[in-house]
């Protein structure tokens, strides 16, 4: 066995934008860590990485997404020496979805080198279509199927549908780009169907878990089933703007008398859980996908006995 070199070596940078759990999630990380550092409300995902590549004191940092909590015993972790001092790696670890149990790269650790990071050129500053909503197709990014984390997507209505409906996006593409919608089926990554499948159909038992389902059923509908423009979907302004104009109105059910929110409305319900059928229906007939409709007992169930794929192919 090489020499191993503590992940402990490294800075530690929690990267926030918006995100309702932010700042309980970075009190969580700083009592585990307590040199950690943040960057908040940097606009434009290359962007954000970049500031905290220029925030980190380290050659390599690792970054942490302000929806996510780091299991304690990554700070007892390794890295192959090796590894680490090759300044063309990327280190993507897996993280576990609490909504829906899928175990892969969305909301994972990630330990980068200030060289890749402010050499990329990826979502906002990306010059080739395959990076514009992505990271991962950069060279040297490279996966592994540890998992020292837990994704917590679901701090509010917003920012659940906004996860939602990015994954049920980018879990459509082939590596960062769009598919005619009749090649789909053909196309699609086989664990990012799977993948889809679930964001589209778990979760019904947990807070907010609704609003992932409707989120990434929408961001499939939309996708592939009308001319808007995917891109889009890198864009958190946008996606805010689009949540509050045109997402949350449908479902504000206002009664005075109503506990549920500070602003005096409850979220209709049983409008929610009527929209995501329909969506369900229009993605069935259009794009034959086999999502489900599945109750909170089911969701448990899943997760139960669900096994998520391996992120690098067995040799």
């Amino acid at each position: 066995m090489g020499e191993r070199v503590p992940v402990t070596d490294f800075d530690i940078i929690f990267v926030s934008y918006d995100e309702d759990n932010a700042d309980e999630n970075w009190a969580d990380l700083k009592k585990k860590c307590p040199w950690a550092k943040r960057i908040h409300g940097v606009y434009g995902s290359d962007a954000a990485h970049k500031e905290a590549a220029n925030a980190s004191n380290t050659d390599r940092f690792i970054t942490c997404d302000a929806d996510t909590i780091i299991k304690p015993e990554f700070f007892n972790g390794t890295m192959d020496k090796e590894v680490a001092e090759d300044m063309t790696k990327t280190v993507s670890w897996s993280s576990s979805n609490y909504v829906n149990g899928l175990i892969y790269g969305n909301g994972s650790l990630k330990c980068w080198t200030k060289l890749f990071v402010l050499g990329m050129k990826t979502h906002e500053k990306s010059d080739q279509p395959k990076n514009k909503v992505e990271f991962c197709f950069e060279k040297g990014y490279t996966q592994k199927n540890e998992v020292f984390s837990i994704t917590y997507p679901n701090g509010s209505p917003r920012q659940a549908w906004r996860s939602g409906f990015r994954e049920g996006v980018k879990m459509t593409l082939d590596q960062g780009i769009k598919i005619p919608a009749r090649k789909l089926k053909e196309k699609i990554y086989w664990k990012n169907m799977i993948r889809l499948l679930v964001w589209c159909s778990v979760g019904a038992d947990v807070k907010n878990g609704l609003w992932c389902i409707y989120g990434a059923r929408m961001g499939c509908y939309m996708a592939n089933l009308t001319d808007w423009d995917y891109i889009n979907v890198r864009d958190f302004k946008y996606l805010n703007d689009m949540w509050a104009e045109q997402v949350a109105p449908k479902f504000e059910s206002f009664t005075s008398s109503c506990m549920c929110t500070t602003s005096g409305f409850c979220w209709d319900n049983d409008k929610l859980i009527e929209e995501i059928k329909d969506l369900g229906r229009e993605i069935r007939d259009h794009l034959n996908f086999e999502i489900a409709e599945i109750d909170e007992h089911a969701s448990k169930f899943f997760r139960k006995i669900f096994v998520n794929p391996a992120r690098v192919d067995v040799k």
